[in-house]
């Protein structure tokens, strides 16, 4: 459980340097392109929190 707690933290700060970056970015389209990144990364992160919840829920009731 700590572990995925661990994993879950790294992935919150690569997503806040994502968007210092996107901040910082003098382009706008790279701009754009990161903005986009960013979200479909934020809706991968929560399908794996999601995911990781329901498997350690799982392995609760077992």
């Amino acid at each position: 459980m700590t572990l995925l707690i661990v994993i879950a933290m790294v992935q919150w700060i690569k997503l806040i340097f994502f968007q210092i970056s996107i901040i910082k970015g003098k382009n706008h389209q790279i701009r754009k392109e990161n903005i986009r990144y960013c979200s479909s990364q934020g809706d991968l992160f929560m399908k794996e929190i999601q995911g990781a919840l329901h498997f350690t829920t799982q392995m609760e009731t077992t």
